[in-house]
């Protein structure tokens, strides 16, 4: 009596475990592909606006 009663044997171990892994196939890109054109947030004028207003933090 090698085995208890009423007790199954597991899975598999390490090998079946790979196997596994290996039989699964990805079927989605490993990354996302943006849907939206690149947009500025700021104009030139905005950016000068805050870069002064840093300054002026700064200095005081």
């Amino acid at each position: 009596m090698s085995e208890a009663r009423g007790r199954r044997k597991s899975g598999g171990g390490r090998s079946a475990r790979q196997a596994s892994r290996a039989a699964d196939t990805v079927t989605a890109p490993a990354f996302i592909t943006r849907q939206l054109n690149p947009f500025e947030v700021l104009d030139e004028a905005g950016l000068e606006l805050i870069e002064r207003n840093a300054d002026t933090i700064l200095d005081e």
